[in-house]
């Protein structure tokens, strides 16, 4: 009889390691663990769910059938995020998703989760969510794809720089900025009881 494998307390190596020597439940688990992210990060480009879908079974394939030559020195989760981000704006060439520039992401709302499942699981007031969907309208499409990779999915800025094709110190400076123009509407505001970036991380995070 095999032994249980504990996945969740394997490093990023050992369970890359595993992976790459043709484990399949090692890869089932990494699928498990990163689906919902790369699912959330999909919709900050479009609201297609069926093409969301297709790139992240995309990823994993590619994933599976590269995983001998694949040398992963940085978090697996990284590396994920990287090969979705090409592949989504790959399919989304030429469609209507695509705007010019940093407009890659698309607008306000596919930034927010469920303002009905927010109200009811965080008990948060309908004047604190107005507030929270005023302030995304003070970033930039960049900054909130940098804040988003930063604060919700917990990528380093090094991870992020390769990601978004931007040098380290420029996005330091994109995420302070952003941080100060929420600090500034926040402030503008007269709210002062609740940390702006908290609101935002309540109304981001799916659980």
């Amino acid at each position: 009889m095999g032994v249980s494998k504990n996945f969740n307390v394997w490093s990023d190596r050992e369970l890359w390691e595993s992976i790459a020597s043709g484990d399949q439940l090692a890869f089932s688990h990494l699928y498990e663990k990163s689906a919902n992210a790369l699912f959330g990060y999909g919709h900050k480009f479009c609201n297609d769910k069926r093409l969301i879908e297709d790139v992240i079974q995309d990823v994993f394939v590619i994933l599976w059938e590269k995983r001998q030559q694949l040398t992963i020195n940085r978090s697996i989760k990284f590396y994920l995020f990287r090969i979705f981000r090409r592949e989504m704006m790959h399919r989304l060439q030429g469609t209507k998703y695509i705007r010019q520039g940093l407009d890659n992401f698309s607008e306000e709302s596919s930034w927010e989760v469920s303002i009905q499942e927010l109200l009811i699981q965080r008990q948060m007031s309908i004047d604190s969510d107005r507030h929270v969907r005023e302030s995304l309208k003070v970033l930039t499409k960049r900054q909130r794809e940098a804040i988003y990779l930063r604060y919700i999915e917990g990528l380093s800025y090094e991870e992020i720089s390769s990601l978004m094709d931007v040098k380290v110190p420029y996005l330091y400076n994109v995420v302070l900025k952003g941080l100060k123009s929420l600090k500034e509407y926040f402030v503008t505001n007269g709210i002062v009881n609740i940390p702006s970036l908290i609101l935002l991380l309540l109304f981001w995070k799916r659980d």
